[in-house]
This record gives structure tokens, C-alpha cells and sequence, in this order.
């Protein structure tokens, strides 16, 4: 009994003495938030005794240091901000002001753009910021169109191209961030490239003195523009021009000649080693060389499709797949009207016979089908004869190749995964460049539906570095993934299948039929 009095007597006391503490908090807050108030309105009564902006801002920013925090300290902020904004108003008013009693010339906009950039950096963080950034806009335009103006003025009084190009230059120099520098440059190419196709034209006419006529007198008017050493190029390139056109003239004289045509060529490069000619004329020598190749190619089909031991449908087809991958080869025309003889000579013997023989439709067809499957199987047994070959050949190259058992090998070198047989294997004729990717595009070799044609990168190693691919033929020229410009046509890299320890750049046209060694991934 005596300890339950103890701890009610205990109880008792702290509960007094918490009641004791809360009251005296309570106080205290009061206390605090009466004298707060008191020093607020101590301080609105000072601010409203004063006319001046400043004196205000530092009795509430008086206030808002000693007071730190609380509900009037909030109201004191927002008094601060608003005489803040007043006083920014003020002063972007006097720069107004000022501003609008000056003349409208360069300089003095000029110095009005420079008083509100100090304004700006006088109040970094101004709620007037965008408003002045566009009266600068406003100024600095308006600058720049009173400069355009004075050339435009003294573009009209200018006598010839070369003053003008002269005035020019002035002005891209002086005024580089104009709105109009674009247009001005613009001006000077389009003077400066009329001029040089006059030249060129009369280049490429033959009338080189009227060429050199014409590059002097472009020297005479642009020569701060360009300088001695770009006509003097100017003058070497009409030469070289005229030089280019007689021999592509004399390369058409010899015809389907590609050989003697190509040795003009030649000829010119052992006579001029220096020459600014060589990469057109290795272009046209690349040009002939596909030309000759193209030729023998064309040849070689022909021989085939002429041969009488060989099925009519398959005498068709050489010609149709040559159409296919060659729109626009020089045999186009003769291609096609074998190919339409053969079709009718095709047609006719089918009559006859059905007529010889009175074999019905059905036994027709069937007859056909079978011939079409006995081709099918001919392609597959020789494709696995290939693919034989090759995995022989894989087998032996000191373990570098993997081989994967349906018809892809792994280059344990790189990780790359590559098609047994290429395309010319698979399809029997060269491709171009569309018609490449279309075929890796639609390859599902082994499953896989992510061929591509591979890089540079990836296919020198197969050939150009020990042990190489067994390939079995080793004059093939394979397709890369790289395409790249040149003049107005559009190359690709190629790879050839020569087994050698060096890597030349070679390239074709995309135009032009190669082969594809497929990768993934």
C-alpha cells in the first residue's frame, strides 16, 4: 500500500511539472511571436516614413537578418521582393528612357545595347530578363540591317564582280554575326562558281587559249579572293581537262577493244607521273577493266546459252539471271533477244512434240516437274560436293575454323560465324550490290535469319592473314558491308579471294557483279 502511494505521489509530480513546462513554452512562443510582430510593424511604420526605395529594402532586410524564420519573416520576404522588382523596374525605365533620346545610328544603338547588358549584370536574376534580352535582340538587329543597307548602297555603285566580291568579304569580315552572312556567302560562291564554269566550259570545249583568257581575267578580279597559286591550279586543271577529253576520245575509237583502250591510258600516266589525272584516269582504267571483265563474262554465258546439249529451260534461265543482275550492262539487248529466240524455239519445239506424240497436258506437266527436280538435285549434289571440299580444307587449317555441321564454320579467331559456300556457288551468277543485299537479307542458312555482308575488317582476315579460307576458287571479288562516294557514283569496297598476306583497297561500283561471303552476327 505504501509503495502504490509512492508511485501516485510520484505520478503526481510530473505531471505538474510537464503541465509547468508546457505552460512555459507557451509563454515563451507568445512571448516570441508578440515581440516579432512588434519589430514588423516597427519596421512598417519606418518604411512607409520613407520615399526611398533603397531605405525600404534595408529596413526589411534588417529585419528578415535579425529574425531569421517565422510567419512575419515570410511576409517581410515578400515585402523585399516586391521593392526589388519596383526598383528593377525603375532603373530598366531610366535606361529606357535615356535610350529613347538618342539617334537611331550604329553607335548609339550600339551604346544602348551596352547599358542593358550592365543592367542585366547589375540584376543577374531580374524578373525583367527576358524583356531586356529582347530589346538587345531589338537594337542588335536593327544595327545590322542599317549596315546591310550602307553595302547594299555601295553594292549598286560598284563597277564589276571583283569589287563586289571585294565589298563582300568587307562585310563578312567586319559584321561575322549578321542575319545576312549566309545569304553574302551565298552571293560570292554563285559569282565565284560562274566564273569558273566559264572556264571550265571552255575547257571542255577545246578552246584552252579562251580558257586561259578567262582564268587571268578571274585573276585580275578575285585576286584577294583566291590567290595565284588556285588559278595557277585553275590553269592546270584545263589542261588536264583537255588531256582527259582526247583520251576518252581515242578510248572510244577502239570499241569493245577494252585492252588497247585501257593502254592509252597507261601510256599517259608512264608519260606524266605526276599528274593531277591519276585518280580519273585509274577510274576509267577500273571502268574498262569491269568492261573486259564484263565482256568475258557475257561471253562465257553466251557460249552456255548457245549450247544446244544443255535444256532449253536451263539455256533460258543463264540468260534471264544474266538480265537480272545486269540492267544495265553493255549486252543488255543482245541478251534479251536471244533470250526471246530460245523462249520461242522453246514453245515451238513443245508443240511439236505435243503434237508428235499426242502426250497429254498432265503427262506434260509431270514431265516437267521431274525435269525440274532432276535440275534441283544436280545444283544440291554439286553444292555438297562443294561444301565437302571446303570442309576438307577447314578441317586442315591448324584449328583456326570450326566446323559447325550445317553448313556454317566458326573463325575461332573472331568469334564470326561464316556461309560453307558463297553465293556464286549457291546461285550460280555474280551479283550487284542490291541484288547482295537482298540475298543475305532473305539467307536462312543453318536457321539463322541475321546474315549480312560482312566489313573490311572482318573479311581481310579470312583471306589475307595464315591459316586462310579454302576458298576454291581464288580469283573471286567479295562484297563488303563499306559503300562510300565517289564523284556521282557510289562504290563498295571488295575483297578478293587471292590467298596473300597483303590487302589492297579494291572497290566496284554498285552496279557491278561480285560475290557474297555471308557472316553473323
Amino acid at each position: 500500500l505504501a509503495d502504490h502511494k509512492r508511485r501516485k505521489k510520484r505520478k503526481l509530480i510530473w505531471s505538474l511539472a510537464l503541465g509547468t513546462l508546457v505552460m512555459a513554452m507557451a509563454v515563451f512562443f507568445a512571448f516570441a511571436y508578440l515581440n516579432e510582430k512588434r519589430a514588423f510593424d516597427e519596421t512598417a511604420s519606418k518604411a512607409a516614413q520613407t520615399l526611398e526605395l533603397e531605405k525600404k529594402l534595408e529596413l526589411w532586410q534588417g529585419f528578415i537578418d535579425v529574425h531569421k524564420t517565422g510567419s512575419w519573416v515570410k511576409k517581410a520576404e515578400m515585402i523585399r521582393r516586391d521593392i526589388r522588382k519596383r526598383m528593377e523596374q525603375r532603373a530598366l525605365d531610366m535606361v529606357d528612357n535615356q535610350i529613347g533620346t538618342w539617334p537611331r545610328d550604329p553607335g548609339h544603338l550600339e551604346k544602348g545595347a551596352a547599358l542593358y547588358r550592365r543592367f542585366l549584370k547589375r540584376y543577374p536574376d531580374t524578373f525583367l530578363e527576358q524583356q531586356v534580352i529582347n530589346n538587345i535582340t531589338a537594337i542588335e538587329k536593327a544595327v545590322d540591317e542599317i549596315h546591310f543597307k550602307r553595302f547594299q548602297e555601295a553594292v549598286k555603285e560598284a563597277g564589276n564582280d571583283g569589287e563586289i566580291i571585294r565589298l563582300i568579304r568587307h562585310y563578312l569580315t567586319a559584321y561575322p554575326g549578321s542575319s545576312h552572312c549566309s545569304e553574302l556567302e551565298r552571293r560570292f560562291r554563285e559569282i565565284a562558281e560562274n566564273q569558273y564554269d566559264a572556264i571550265g566550259e571552255a575547257g571542255q570545249n577545246g578552246a584552252l587559249e579562251r580558257s586561259i583568257r578567262l582564268s587571268r581575267k578571274f585573276l585580275t578580279q578575285f585576286e584577294d579572293a583566291l590567290g595565284d597559286e588556285k588559278i595557277q591550279q585553275m590553269l592546270q586543271q584545263v589542261a588536264d581537262q583537255r588531256d582527259l577529253a582526247v583520251l576518252k576520245q581515242k578510248a572510244l575509237e577502239w570499241r569493245m577493244d577494252y585492252e588497247n583502250a585501257a593502254q592509252g591510258y597507261r601510256d599517259y600516266l608512264k608519260a606524266h607521273p605526276g599528274t593531277a589525272l591519276s585518280d580519273a584516269i585509274s577510274d576509267e582504267l577500273i571502268r574498262l577493266d569491269l568492261k573486259r571483265q564484263g565482256k568475258k563474262q557475257w561471253m562465257k554465258l553466251k557460249n552456255r546459252a548457245e549450247d544446244e546439249t544443255l535444256a532449253m529451260k536451263e539455256r533460258i534461265s543463264i540468260l534471264e539471271n544474266y538480265l537480272w543482275n545486269n540492267p544495265g550492262g553493255s549486252y543488255v539487248e543482245e541478251a534479251q533477244a536471244m533470250a526471246a529466240r530460245l523462249r520461242r524455239q522453246e514453245k515451238a519445239e513443245k508443240r511439236s512434240d505435243i503434237r508428235k506424240r499426242g502426250v497429254a497436258k498432265e503427262e506434260e506437266y509431270l514431265e516437267e516437274t521431274a525435269r525440274e527436280e532432276e535440275s534441283r538435285l544436280r545444283r544440291e549434289k554439286r553444292i555438297t560436293a562443294v561444301v565437302r571440299q571446303i570442309e576438307e580444307g577447314v578441317a586442315a587449317a591448324s584449328g583456326r575454323f570450326k566446323i559447325n555441321g550445317d553448313g556454317t564454320v566458326t573463325d575461332t579467331t573472331t568469334g564470326l560465324m561464316w556461309c560453307v559456300i558463297d553465293s556464286f556457288v549457291d546461285l550460280g551468277v555474280l551479283l550487284d550490290y542490291p541484288a547482295a543485299l537482298d540475298y543475305v537479307k532473305n539467307l536462312k542458312t543453318a536457321g539463322y535469319t541475321d546474315w549480312r555482308l560482312p566489313d573490311v575488317s572482318e573479311l581481310v582476315p579470312l583471306y589475307k592473314s595464315r591459316p586462310f579460307f579454302p576458298d576454291l576458287d581464288t580469283t573471286r571479288f567479295y562484297w563488303t558491308a563499306n559503300r562510300f562516294w565517289k564523284g556521282f557514283d557510289e562504290f563498295a569496297n571488295i575483297v578478293t579471294s587471292t590467298k596473300e598476306e597483303k590487302w589492297t583497297k579494291k572497290y566496284r561500283k554498285l552496279t557491278d557483279g561480285c560475290v557474297v561471303r555471308a557472316v553473323r552476327p
